[in-house]
């Protein structure tokens, strides 16, 4: 939300190529990386409603373990720019984390997957932007190019794709 952020620190140009992250953030980022990283608790997650709404990634979905953490996600993650195939992977195992056991998980995921026509490969062109350039460019694509029905901006840093792996989860 723009209105937490004191208005001198954001960019009001849509095209800007670098918007400042908020001290406040930045430190906090900092202290975490600082103290190791401190894992996230695992939850738990309704994995048959998973499966029965993704079969084409059953076995990625099959060989997670029980309660899902931010370890799990990066290692799925960190093949999303492999094809697109594993994009979705990496977009479906993440929101099966974030969702936890709400139960319109599944469905609302597979309407932001199906919504917008070529939405994995936007997916995709947005997990090799963060690989290859940065997470502002990244977030540029999900604004405008790249952009998905149903996708919000949450996504990225959970999923950590490729050199966003080191900031961990900021929301979702």
């Amino acid at each position: 939300d723009r209105r937490l952020i004191p208005r001198s620190r954001v960019s009001t140009n849509p095209r800007a190529d670098h918007i400042a992250t908020p001290r406040d953030l930045a430190k906090l980022v900092r202290a975490w990386q600082e103290t190791g990283e401190a894992p996230q608790v695992a939850i738990a997650w309704p994995r048959d409603r998973w499966v029965s709404s993704f079969d084409r990634h059953r076995s990625m979905l099959r060989s997670l373990p029980d309660t899902l953490d931010r370890a799990t996600i990066r290692a799925v993650a960190a093949k999303a720019t492999d094809s697109e195939t594993a994009t979705e992977a990496a977009v479906v195992a993440t929101m099966a984390w974030g969702f936890g056991w709400v139960g319109y998980g599944p469905h609302r995921t597979h309407q932001m997957l199906h919504s917008t026509p070529d939405a994995v490969a936007r997916l995709r062109r947005v997990a090799l932007a963060v690989r290859n350039e940065s997470a502002v460019v990244a977030y540029g694509l999900l604004a405008r190019d790249c952009r998905i029905k149903g996708l919000g901006p949450a996504l990225l840093p959970c999923v950590d794709l490729g050199r966003l792996a080191h900031l961990g989860v900021l929301i979702v």
